[in-house]
């Protein structure tokens, strides 16, 4: 029973492991096209918006698109925080119930569980 409680707290961190590797993914692609528009942006001032025949609407759509995906990664990072937090809460609501009950087992297992996921919190 303890190797299964075990293989279940494994599995549970190692999921929101994953979890976040993944959001974490897709923010870092969302930083580097933030990332292209102001190198973009960056030669476009060097050189000229005349010289290059950029027009205001291009401008004014490149600044546009850019502050989307600053949007886009702070949602995408604060979702991430959110699930990580409320993980976390429930295996600290399950180890205040096992010490409760002074289940040493139970209590181990959630104190363990509440250490890893704090480290996805912090």
């Amino acid at each position: 029973m303890f190797e299964m409680r075990d293989a279940v707290q494994e599995e549970l961190v190692s999921a929101f492991e994953e979890m976040n590797s993944e959001a974490q993914k897709g923010i870092d692609t969302i930083d580097n096209l933030s990332s292209m528009i102001r190198g973009y942006r960056d030669i476009i001032d060097l050189v000229g918006k005349d010289n290059l025949g950029i027009t205001d609407g291009l401008l004014k759509q490149m600044n546009e698109t850019n502050l989307q995906n600053s949007r886009n990664a702070l949602l995408a990072s604060r979702n991430i925080l959110d699930a990580n937090k409320s993980a976390l809460s429930e295996a600290e609501r399950e180890l205040a119930e096992a010490r409760a009950r002074a289940n040493k087992d139970d209590i181990k297992f959630w104190e363990e569980t509440v250490e890893q996921l704090a480290e996805t919190v912090t």
